[in-house]
């Protein structure tokens, strides 16, 4: 580990320490498939096989697209049989319901319920038994 310092005036304090943080010791053979998604987001799968990869990262596609889809299905949203809403009204509710659900405030906390990932997971993993078993 490397001790890393910032200068304050005329002394050296500790700024913090540098250590490799990657601790996925990989064996010789062994694979590994990489998406990244959106600028600075990175998702693994580790010990896949090369005739499989190609398939793995169509579902890393199909994922990621499924998890957007999801997230943005489960933000609330004001029921249209209740009140008829002007334009104006529609556009501020919509605009609510963005910086909410952004703010993480907009899924019903009283229920338990699986993420996007989660569930996004579970239709790759659906579809990756299906291909096994084909």
């Amino acid at each position: 580990m490397t001790t890393l310092y910032t200068k304050q005036g005329r002394r050296y304090v500790v700024w913090g320490h540098a250590e490799h943080y990657d601790h996925d010791m990989m064996r010789a053979g062994q694979w590994r498939l990489t998406y990244c998604p959106e600028d600075g987001m990175r998702r693994y799968r580790s010990d896949e096989r090369p005739d499989t990869a190609s398939f793995l990262a169509a579902c890393e596609l199909a994922q990621h697209a499924m998890e957007e889809a999801i997230r943005q299905r489960a933000i609330a949203r004001p029921s249209a049989d209740v009140t008829p809403y002007t334009r104006k009204q529609l556009q501020i509710i919509e605009r609510f319901r963005q910086d909410m659900a952004a703010a993480g405030a907009m899924t019903p906390t009283m229920w338990q319920h699986e993420t996007a990932r989660e569930i996004a997971q579970a239709g790759i993993d659906a579809v990756r038994r299906f291909a096994e078993a084909s």
